[in-house]
């Protein structure tokens, strides 16, 4: 899988943009192209896997821990890549309620307007995993990012190169980066 760092992306349309609504415009592009860097990515990465041959995983795929992986006798040198076509390609995301309120200056969990532009991150994203299920016939999932060591490296990172951002002057970093990690 892959993770954006939604905060980066909206750390990005604050600094370009002065209205809230230029800022979700700039924000939902830069998102866009982020998705399709990932689904290059994820295909490119699918694609290599997939030439691999079973003598590259014995153990997974003679015990059987991909749904037909082991129903039928296959040669050492056979592609797994009909096995693989049940793996998951994945892209998470990490800040949504980082980058809510830097969106909209407004913090996130009191106002509905903020609670509603959340949902519409996610379901944003859901929606682009759907669609390249439906082009690709592969499995896509979206899914908050559960590793906490990238909501601390993501947070450390954008912290250094933008807490002396002039033109976050109006945001109150402390609710960003004071945690030390994005949610």
């Amino acid at each position: 899988f892959h993770t954006i760092n939604l905060p980066r992306l909206a750390i990005e349309a604050h600094i370009a943009e002065s209205t809230q609504d230029a800022r979700v415009k700039l924000f939902f592009e830069k998102l866009d192209s982020m998705l399709e860097d990932a689904k290059g990515s994820l295909i490119d990465r699918f694609k290599l896997i997939a030439e691999k041959t079973y003598e590259k995983y014995p153990f997974t795929m003679q015990q059987g821990l991909y749904l037909t992986s082991d129903d039928k006798p296959h040669a050492i040198t056979d592609k797994i890549g009909e096995v693989m076509k049940q793996s998951t390609l994945s892209i998470g995301y990490i800040g949504i309620a980082e980058t809510s309120t830097l969106l909209t200056n407004k913090t996130y969990g009191v106002d509905a307007d903020v609670h509603d532009l959340a949902v519409s991150i996610v379901k944003h994203i859901r929606d682009f995993c759907d669609e390249c299920q439906k082009e690709t016939h592969l499995n896509w999932s979206c899914f908050a990012t559960p590793a906490e060591a990238v909501a601390g490296r993501f947070a450390n990172i954008d912290k250094h190169k933008f807490q002396h951002e002039k033109k976050l002057a109006d945001v109150d970093l402390y609710r960003i980066f004071g945690k030390g990690y994005y949610t």
